[in-house]
This record gives C-alpha cells, structure tokens and sequence, in this order.
C-alpha cells in the first residue's frame, strides 16, 4: 500500500514478506514484527542520557547486542522505547527489492498509525493491544473486523531512524578479544624496543671503550681525516 505525503515520497508498509516494484523515493512504516517495543519508567529526564542506558532494560527479552536502539519521551515522563535488528531490517528491505539509495526515512508504524485501531494490508492484519501495535495471526481473527488502509491519512511524525549496516560479528566479546590481541602486540612491541634500546646503549658503551683504550679520535671525521692523510703520505712514499 502506498500514498504520498507531503514530500511526495511513497509511503510503503515494510512486513517481513513484503514486496515492491518501485525506482522512485519512498519512506517506510516498519511492521510491528521487525522491531520490539515496550514502554519504560526510566528515572532519567534527559532523553540522550535515557538512551544511553535503554538496552539495559531490554536485556531480559532480547541479546542486546545485537540491536540498535531509539526512545520517544511520552507526556506522563515515561519512554516508549525501540530495538531494532538493523541487519535484519535491511534483509528484508534487500528481499522486497527496494533499493537503499530511493529509501527517505524509515518510521515506527508504533508511532505512526494511532489513528487507526486495526487495519489490514496485503492480507496481514494489525491492531493495538493496550496502546502497542501488534500482528494478528490470521487464525485468531475474524478478518471482517479489519478494514483495508491505504494510509492516506498517515500524517508522518518526525521520529524516525536511519540504518547503518554493521557486522554480525563484531560483537562486544569480539571487540575485547581484539582488544586484548593489540593490547598484547603493544606489549610485545614495547618489548622489543626495550630490547633494542639497551643493545644500542651497550654498543655505544663499547664504541667509548675502544676509543679510550686505543686513544682514537672522538669523531668518524677526524679518524677519516687522518685516514686520508695516512693514505697521501703512503701514496707519496710508494
């Protein structure tokens, strides 16, 4: 389903099997199955500062590592907050054949569709269930109760993310094993240098030496002069 919205961009409902057959700009509604949602007395005022601490309070649904994470400030103080797979969403975005470059911005349809209590698109059917948007199992509902949407009266907020792809496998395990890997190679190196350091002193020690015992001149450009001379004299008296 699509509209256009006052940036004339195609406003598009994302679901995990959807697809789409568009060159143009778009901006996209996450179905309620691609992200988490809960709602979080957070006993911090400042929204950044909130955030910040947000994937603590997910910790006992979800492997927080995993997912990215974003906040709406309510009226009575609480946070709405999102987890989103953003290596997931981008799949599915790949799956539905949208391409990356024609994509605006991507909302919450969370946020985006309180007008609505329940509605249908492209056969999947939603609703809010104690002011979260939720996906119906068809199995469940009686389908005449939900009215297909077209969205036209979806009147976008400005909360929105932009997904940024990031590898499976830099985790934080990851990132302390690497960590500790460098960390070892830094003292390893510091290490050798020391190494290094203390041969180079003992072989100037040595060069002192030598030239004490055997009375040479202090500098290579004296010793070279007189080397030149030498040979001079030994060339005139050949």
């Amino acid at each position: 389903m699509s509209i256009f919205n006052k940036k004339q961009n195609k406003l598009l409902f994302l679901t995990s099997n959807s697809k789409f057959q568009y060159d143009e700009n778009v901006d996209i509604l996450l179905s309620p199955e691609l992200y988490w949602v809960r709602i979080f007395d957070i006993p911090i005022q400042n929204e950044k500062d909130a955030l910040n601490v947000l994937a603590t309070f997910f910790e006992d649904f979800l492997d927080v590592e995993e997912y990215d994470f974003y906040l709406i400030k309510q009226d009575n103080g609480q946070y709405l907050s999102f987890a989103y797979n953003t290596n997931l969403i981008l799949d599915i975005l790949k799956k539905s054949n949208l391409k990356m470059n024609n994509i605006n911005k991507i909302y919450f349809a969370q946020n985006e569709c309180h007008y609505l209590d329940s509605f249908q698109t492209n056969n999947e059917y939603f609703g809010y269930e104690d002011n979260i948007l939720v996906k119906y199992p068809t199995s469940f509902i009686n389908i005449d109760n939900f009215v297909l949407s077209n969205f036209k009266d979806t009147k976008l907020s400005k909360h929105h993310v932009r997904l940024h792809r990031t590898y499976k496998y830099i985790t934080t395990k990851n990132i302390y094993i690497l960590s500790s890997i460098l960390l070892l190679v830094s003292i390893l190196n510091f290490s050798k240098s020391f190494v290094i350091n203390g041969d180079t002193n003992k072989l100037i020690q040595l060069k002192d030496t030598i030239k004490k015992e055997y009375k040479l001149l202090p500098t290579m450009l004296q010793t070279s002069s007189v080397l030149k001379q030498y040979e001079k004299t030994e060339s005139i008296q050949l």
